[in-house]
């Protein structure tokens, strides 16, 4: 059976209107063009492709056959075009990052930006606490780091990339609100709302309270910040999150946020790779675009 790839653009066009008019015009023929393609596709399969009916034609078996096989050869057509166009734009290849908490939200832009300008670059971004992250820079399983440098390995090649602070959020009627700042051993001392217990947030300040010889009282664990913020407005309890995040849900509600007085609230976030590696040009994108 002889057919192109507008032939089956046309198969499939007819069947889902029932009507070789309105199907030619869905593919941009003209009706008699389209008449004679069908005409020569049943005359290359030797056998009716559509019944013609009152209102229009229908598919035969076999017509159904070459409909089905049409879809499958036309969306493999599609992913072709995709392919090929990706290859003649941009950066090619894939990329992992681990992040920190405060870093995902950070990372949304630039890395929206960076997809977008390079149609054939992947990206797949772990969230894990600071640590973790450079022990997978150290340890060569993602290319990127992103998170608050501590004392490090000579091997890691770092840059500052922005700074923010983990702040306490309660309603303004909290028995805490009062103070110009608090310490976490006095946030412990109430019920919290939490990110889910796998973030690289709440797995931080757990490692904090178990410093400190005390869990943390979870009231709800959730994933989605500004449920949170609701929920601390409402006096429910309190939270522990980055004041980058929260910022927006504070303006429009009545939260009081009070920062913590430990040093390590203070979230400086550099920009990290591992310097005994050479570094493939898709990282070295990436890491520009964070700092555009």
């Amino acid at each position: 059976m002889k057919f192109d790839l507008q032939d089956l653009r046309l198969m499939r066009a007819v069947a889902e209107a029932g009507s070789i008019t309105a199907g030619a015009e869905a593919v941009h023929l003209a009706v008699a063009s389209a008449s004679e393609r069908i005409k020569a596709l049943e005359a290359s399969a030797d056998t009716p492709l559509f019944n013609r009916v009152a209102r229009g034609v229908v598919p035969t078996a076999a017509g159904m056959t070459v409909i089905r096989f049409a879809q499958t050869m036309l969306e493999h057509s599609g992913r072709l075009d995709l392919a090929l166009k990706r290859s003649t734009e941009g950066l090619q290849g894939e990329v992992s990052i681990a992040a920190n908490s405060v870093a995902i939200s950070f990372l949304r832009q630039p890395l929206t930006r960076f997809l977008r300008d390079n149609p054939g670059a992947n990206v797949t971004v772990h969230e894990v606490p600071s640590a973790e992250a450079i022990d997978m820079v150290l340890q060569r399983r993602v290319d990127v780091g992103l998170a608050a440098l501590t004392d490090t390995s000579p091997a890691i090649k770092a840059r500052p990339a922005f700074s923010d602070k983990l702040v306490v959020a309660m309603a303004h009627d909290h028995p805490l609100a009062s103070k110009p700042a608090v310490r976490f051993a006095e946030v412990l001392d109430f019920d919290l709302l939490c990110l889910r217990p796998q973030s690289a947030l709440d797995r931080f300040l757990t490692s904090q309270a178990a410093y400190l010889g005390r869990r943390m009282i979870r009231r709800v664990a959730i994933d989605d910040v500004g449920a949170i913020c609701e929920m601390a407005e409402a006096g429910i309890g309190v939270a522990v999150v980055a004041k980058s995040a929260v910022d927006r849900y504070a303006k429009q509600m009545s939260l009081k946020l009070l920062p913590l007085t430990e040093a390590w609230s203070d979230r400086h976030v550099s920009v990290f790779w591992n310097e005994s590696l050479e570094r493939p040009e898709i990282s070295q994108a990436l890491c520009t675009a964070i700092f555009d």
